[in-house]
């Protein structure tokens, strides 16, 4: 919400709450024939106070709501700016089709330290096929160049055992050396002492949720793009938890080619619930598909 809807949005409920306060003004006064002043609260009938309460609540119910609205445009923002060191940009590379092409798909990842490793955490479609003829897949974070980006064999990535679309691509090679990695996974590492990491409980239908990844749209991703000293940036977007379908929610969070692997956070906790994995398309409209943490965390 712009700065503008926002002033437009305090001048209703602050105009809102001199009308009702006009109205309660009206209520104190006797309802006799002379017009006379109530002189003390003992004077006013029930009925009337009542009435008063009625109308002292809802210009608190206004107020709280205003507070909530500030509050989310500002939560978001920060949750924004605290998860998107740790979303990863996965990008990889299939099958030598000749004249120096080759098969290309992108992704999304989350930066964790499992065991004492640093990995992201990605879907597994995204650095697997049937073929088995993965190349190589190459990881960018926010704000790096492109001599910072890392590549990774198949040789450094596991699959989840339990046949969930789950994959870890280990980057202990670069762990040492590499500032990006060490500040990546020490943000996480603290949110994962403090307890506030993964989401305890599991989202009711109607709660906010918010996408983190690199959609395709706009500019391609290609290993080009990655190597240049243009930094990318995640993208956002926000949506509800719709439903359950299986094993999975649904969202109505937009989940485009490209946020595969990707962070689904829990707005009201500030916490990651699970990785945005899918689209069905219905008729008119398509519901994302997030896997549960407790599929990925085992």
């Amino acid at each position: 919400m712009d700065s503008k809807n926002s002033a437009n949005n305090q001048t209703l409920i602050y105009s809102s709450i001199i009308i009702l306060l006009l109205i309660g003004g009206y209520l104190l006064l006797d309802k006799n024939s002379d017009g006379s002043k109530i002189q003390s609260d003992q004077s006013i009938s029930n009925s009337q106070q009542e009435e008063i309460n009625a109308l002292k609540s809802e210009i608190e119910g206004l107020k709280t709501q205003q507070t909530r609205t500030e509050r989310k445009q500002t939560n978001l923002s920060d949750i924004v700016q605290e998860w998107r060191k740790t979303t990863a940009l996965v990008f990889c590379q299939y099958g030598y089709l000749g004249d120096y092409s080759y098969r290309e798909v992108s992704g999304s990842g989350l930066l964790v330290s499992l065991n004492g490793v640093p990995q992201v955490i990605t879907n597994s479609h995204v650095v697997s096929n049937s073929r088995n003829d993965l190349n190589s897949c190459w990881i960018k974070f926010p704000d790096q160049t492109g001599a910072s980006t890392y590549t990774v064999s198949p040789q450094s990535i596991t699959h989840d055992s339990g046949g969930y679309d789950v994959a870890y691509l280990n980057l202990s090679m670069y762990s040492q050396n590499d500032i990006h990695a060490k500040e990546g996974i020490s943000s996480i590492s603290n949110r994962a002492r403090s307890d506030s990491y993964l989401c305890k409980n599991a989202p009711n239908v109607g709660d906010h949720i918010l996408i983190l990844g690199y959609p395709v749209y706009g500019t391609p991703i290609s290993l080009s793009r990655l190597y240049s000293q243009n930094p990318i940036e995640v993208t956002a977007t926000e949506g509800v938890i719709s439903g359950k379908d299986g094993i999975y929610y649904t969202t109505s969070a937009k989940i485009d080619s490209g946020n595969s692997g990707g962070l689904a956070i829990d707005e009201t906790n500030d916490c990651y619930f699970g990785i945005p994995t899918w689209n069905k398309s219905g008729n008119f409209e398509s519901l994302g598909r997030i896997l549960p943490a407790s599929y990925i965390f085992k």
